[in-house]
């Protein structure tokens, strides 16, 4: 018989100790995700790796074994607050520019903490919003590791996070998922956002990973297509992603990139809840997603 609460006792050691600063690319998802069902099949733990992140979703938990965790010497720390590092990114036409770290900003995603049956009603009333997943969404279901279904997770976004900033911020903006002082204080100074993100995956090995909020997030992406489900209004949402080199660290930026691709979003908004899909890089899956939409605005609708 399966220890029961062996994987809560996992995802709970695994979030406690770590800070998810993860940006998300379809490469670095597919990594996790074998990383993941090969130590699955090995042991029951899972092997914690240095990676940085590349832009907002979420990692929607340990269920990809990747956790940004950067540890630098006191040595280390002053040498990068005396010397600027050269940051490479994309401009809003996805051409590469080069920025100072002190101005370079970026969206960054951290969090965060599993939300379970005892908690699920304290982070509703904290984040603003009721909130459900159902185990199955037409073909899809619940993500599973090791034959239980993966928790929502809690998590925040900080919008147009300075790269220099980044290292000594993380800590605080990680204990504002769930503290509502500090949500407070820092939302006078940032436009930081509460998410809940959960995963999908149907028999065809599609992955989707589905993140909700409080309020539609302004975006500049392109919108390359629209259409309406049960008179709600969804759209495909289309942003150019860096691809860098890879460090000991994860993602190089002070490299520019080495490829720059294309990622996919469907996203709409329900009864002051907005609902948003990573779907990734190949825009074969839009169709996929699109179904996936249907089925799983059928079911809030039900509710």
């Amino acid at each position: 018989m399966k220890d029961k609460g062996y994987l809560d006792k996992v995802i709970k050691s695994a979030i406690d100790d770590s800070i998810f600063n993860i940006k998300a690319s379809r490469d670095i998802f597919n990594e996790a995700w074998n990383n993941k069902e090969k130590e699955m099949g090995k042991k029951k733990y899972f092997s914690i790796k240095n990676i940085r992140k590349e832009v907002l979703v979420p990692i929607c938990c340990v269920l990809f074994a990747i956790v940004g965790i950067f540890t630098f010497s006191p040595v280390a720390r002053t040498a990068a607050q005396e010397a600027l590092k050269t940051i490479f990114l994309l401009d809003k036409s996805g051409n590469i520019i080069e920025k100072s770290e002190d101005e370079a900003v970026d969206d960054v995603t951290v969090g965060g903490f599993e939300i379970t049956d005892k908690n699920k009603n304290e982070i509703e009333g904290k984040f603003g919003f009721e909130f459900n997943f159902p185990k199955k969404v037409g073909n899809f279901s619940i993500t599973e590791i090791a034959g239980y279904p993966v928790s929502p997770v809690a998590m925040m976004t900080v919008k147009d996070l300075k790269y220099k900033d980044e290292e000594n911020s993380l800590d605080k903006f990680r204990k504002a998922v769930g503290d509502d002082q500090i949500f407070n204080e820092l939302s006078k100074d940032y436009k930081i956002i509460r998410n809940i993100c959960e995963s999908y995956e149907d028999s065809e090995k599609h992955k989707f990973f589905i993140y909700l909020s409080k309020f539609s997030e302004d975006s500049e992406m392109n919108s390359v297509k629209e259409t309406t489900i049960d008179n709600i209004k969804c759209r495909v949402l289309e942003e150019n992603r860096a691809k860098y080199e890879r460090s000991e660290n994860g993602d190089d930026v002070t490299k520019k990139p080495i490829s720059v691709n294309k990622i996919y979003y469907m996203v709409w908004d329900y009864n002051g809840v907005s609902y948003r899909i990573y779907i990734g890089e190949n825009s074969a899956d839009i169709d996929v997603a699109t179904q996936f939409a249907k089925d799983y605005i059928k079911i809030l609708k039900q509710e």
